[in-house]
């Protein structure tokens, strides 16, 4: 009997394990082959991982994790504090790279905290200031032997479910770990299959090859097999354009609730996403804290948003440059092009300024930099909201994300948010950002797109977590 599954997708490379990136198909696989201290379950709730506790003091500053005894690397050596320490170290390295601009996004958190093994099985972390949401930072951060740092792309040795088998350019096997920690994993062997097509992926599946592929573009969905079915997520990543609050007329409160009040974002759902959108309100999204359902959003109210204009001193009329990446990815070409339409009814001409070549992380690279003109279309994907408002939010900060906003009651907030360790009061304040983000804007809110995933019979049960990833070890028999 068959006991493996494959996944088709666009890239079957890890590269470095501790490269900061946030895409879903490259976590879904490090993760397989990895732990990290802890992780979050299919609802988005903290579980342990290697550590099988951790406790924080009242000020939210040091934090303890008893690691688990008897757990083993795949290249046979004991797991111990000391591996977090090094691993810590790395993670937290200014030099280590980043994916699409992330470079030095976690270094930015970790820049004095102090590592420390105190015991065999214990890791210590001594913040400099208050951070109660630490958790959503040390889920990203896969422990590795600390004798192979230095070898750790050759040599992808994790304490996983699943063990590197194989490695090219156009697969990556994993065979289950026999001794896991945690059980044994369902399926012996895993296969992720790089597949560019998105036609071709869809082809795979309906011949029986494929068990999922994930990003199943709503055009194809009426060319899904009988053996095998669609699977819908409510998704995570919010589209937006940045305002540039730095300088220029978007520094203006008004003039960005005008540029909200003047966009129709039905339409741009559906010429972007052929529908296949929820529209954005706020900061965040529905799946994480903080998001306030009775917060109605920004109408489309064109009349509105000339008077707001007028106010602001542009009654005649407001000209504004907008960044884009190279070409369509995420329909961003569809979408600018259908905004700059929009906006003329309110009286605001939209210069595209389109980034020259597709290199990987040049675009993300030039927001990071804050080189933009007065708009910027980006995306923000963390579940985590504190990350939403300590990378993007907070001027005092000026996270790796954050593009001149100021707000002063934000700011307060998060500073107490980062020393609240109750869930309850953490929400209420959350909720007051996203309420003053709307009220305030920091983004001109778009939508969010629906996730589909293609499924075969053999998986049919199967539901993606919260996250939206796809870990082999929680999939269903």
């Amino acid at each position: 009997m068959d006991n493996s599954v494959n996944i088709y997708q666009k890239r079957v490379r890890i590269g470095d394990p501790h490269t900061n990136s946030d895409t879903s198909t490259r976590v879904s696989m490090l993760f397989s082959i990895y732990d990290a201290l802890v992780r979050r379950d299919g609802i988005g709730t903290f579980k342990p991982g290697l550590a099988e506790e951790w406790s924080v003091s009242s000020d939210a500053k040091t934090w303890l994790f008893k690691l688990r005894k008897g757990v083993t690397f795949h290249n046979g050596e004991r797991l111990t504090a000391e591996d977090a320490v090094a691993t810590f170290h790395r993670f937290r390295d200014p030099s280590m790279e980043g994916e699409a601009g992330t470079k030095g996004v976690y270094p930015s958190y970790f820049e004095k905290t102090v590592a420390s093994a105190p015991h065999e099985h214990t890791f210590k972390l001594e913040l400099e200031t208050p951070m109660s949401d630490l958790l959503d930072l040390l889920i990203e951060m896969p422990i590795a032997p600390r004798n192979h740092l230095d070898t750790i792309e050759e040599d992808l040795s994790g304490t996983g479910p699943y063990v590197l088998e194989e490695q090219t350019d156009k697969q990556l096997v994993i065979v289950a770990n026999k001794d896991y920690w945690g059980g044994t994993a369902p399926y012996d062997t895993v296969n992720w299959i790089k597949e560019t097509d998105p036609v071709k992926r869809l082809e795979a599946l309906n011949r029986g090859e494929a068990d999922i592929i994930p990003r199943l573009n709503v055009k194809l969905h009426d060319k899904v097999g009988p053996n095998a079915k669609i699977v819908e997520k409510e998704s995570n990543v919010c589209m937006i354009y940045f305002f540039n609050a730095q300088k220029g007329p978007c520094m203006d409160k008004r003039v960005r609730q005008a540029l909200n009040y003047g966009i129709n974002k039905k339409t741009l759902i559906d010429l972007a996403l052929d529908g296949a959108g929820y529209s954005l309100e706020s900061v965040f999204s529905p799946l994480s804290p903080g998001y306030v359902p009775d917060v109605p959003g920004y109408p489309y109210d064109p009349d509105r948003a000339r008077s707001l204009l007028a106010e602001a001193g542009y009654d005649n009329g407001l000209k504004l440059v907008v960044n884009k990446p190279y070409g369509d990815g995420w329909g961003t070409k569809v979408l600018t092009d259908n905004l700059r339409d929009q906006y003329t009814s309110i009286g605001v001409e939209l210069e595209i300024s389109s980034y020259p070549d597709d290199t990987d992380g040049g675009y993300s690279d030039m927001v990071k930099a804050k080189d933009i003109g007065d708009m910027a279309w980006f995306d923000s994907s963390p579940l985590s909201s504190y990350r939403v408002c300590r990378e993007k939010l907070h001027s005092g900060y000026k996270g790796a994300w954050w593009e001149g906003y100021s707000n002063a009651k934000v700011d307060a907030y998060v500073h107490e948010i980062e020393k609240t360790l109750d869930p309850e009061k953490k929400d209420e304040l959350f909720q007051g950002i996203y309420r003053e983000a709307w009220d305030d804007p920091p983004w001109l809110y778009l939508y969010r797109p629906r996730m589909f995933y293609g499924v075969s019979g053999k998986l049919s049960k199967w539901k993606p977590a919260n996250d939206g990833l796809i870990f082999p070890y929680y999939f269903p028999k």
